[in-house]
């Protein structure tokens, strides 16, 4: 291979990883832009009520050491192999338009080798629902490490990490999660249900106030000294992150753009002085 050949391809390396860089930077700007919204989080407790067990007694709770945090509500499902289910206490939403989820979850190993899965239903309702009869969004889960024998005392080691799970939409007051699962042996902890939320905006003339992501689109506020060209919309993303605007501002007669908002120019402040102190 040629010098000329060698120094090609090491700047053609060296590109790939400034570019590979230049998208990390971007995703890490992007990861900041948007706010998390906590609804409920299991390690705030010291007991869930998760009372509505069908058939009775088959879900229950314990106190168990996950972590440095000492003991905390787990909930689990062993024993028989039958389809049980628990529904949760019904929350708020807030201004919640998507729910996401975050959880611990772990598992008996089964004699077919192969792990049943848990099934998460979210029941979006405007007032508490007492039994579940199926339906609503629906997520399958399994842990990655299945333990043998009785759950152990200590689970750290056999917890699987599930972070940033879509439970879906929900338009009215409030919601509930229903578990239902038939395998050996299930047991949840550290759960967390919270929304992404688009922080307050203000770009190209344009101010949006912060909203849940996935709500409807947003109108958004000419700043003072604009003027509309069309009324400017953005939507937030599922994602928590602001989508393109349609419509839009800009600055009018007399007045400059700075820093996305407008400013008189000099001439235009010297005018409107002039005018406040009666000498127009």
């Amino acid at each position: 291979m040629s010098r000329r050949e060698a120094a090609k391809m090491s700047a053609v390396r060296t590109s790939r990883q400034c570019g590979v860089l230049l998208l990390q930077l971007l995703l890490q700007l992007w990861t900041c832009s948007c706010e998390e919204v906590e609804i409920f989080s299991s390690d705030k407790v010291t007991r869930l009520g998760w009372s509505q067990s069908e058939p009775k007694r088959e879900w229950s709770e314990v106190l168990l050491p996950v972590g440095p945090v000492g003991p905390v509500p787990v909930l689990q499902a062993c024993g028989r192999s039958l389809r049980r289910s628990l529904l949760s206490q019904w929350l708020q939403r807030g201004d919640a338009h998507h729910l996401l989820l975050d959880l611990l979850i772990a598992q008996e190993a089964e004699p077919s080798g192969q792990l049943t899965p848990l099934q998460l239903h979210l029941i979006d309702s405007d007032a508490p629902v007492r039994s579940f009869r199926g339906g609503g969004t629906v997520l399958y889960l399994n842990a990655s490490s299945p333990f043998l024998g009785p759950p152990p005392r200590q689970l750290s080691g056999y917890l699987s990490r599930r972070a940033g799970l879509s439970l879906g939409p929900v338009r009215r007051r409030g919601f509930q999660l229903a578990l239902s699962f038939s395998g050996t042996c299930v047991l949840l902890t550290s759960v967390r249900i919270y929304y992404r939320r688009c922080p307050d905006l203000l770009l190209h003339q344009v101010s949006f106030t912060g909203t849940g992501a996935g709500a409807e689109p947003q109108a958004g506020a000419c700043v003072q000294g604009a003027v509309e060209l069309a009324p400017p919309l953005r939507r937030c993303t599922e994602e928590g992150a602001w989508g393109p605007q349609q419509g839009g501002c800009t600055c009018g007669p007399g007045h400059q753009t700075v820093n996305h908002t407008c400013q008189g120019t000099h001439t235009s402040a010297l005018l409107t002085a002039v005018f406040i102190d009666g000498n127009w």
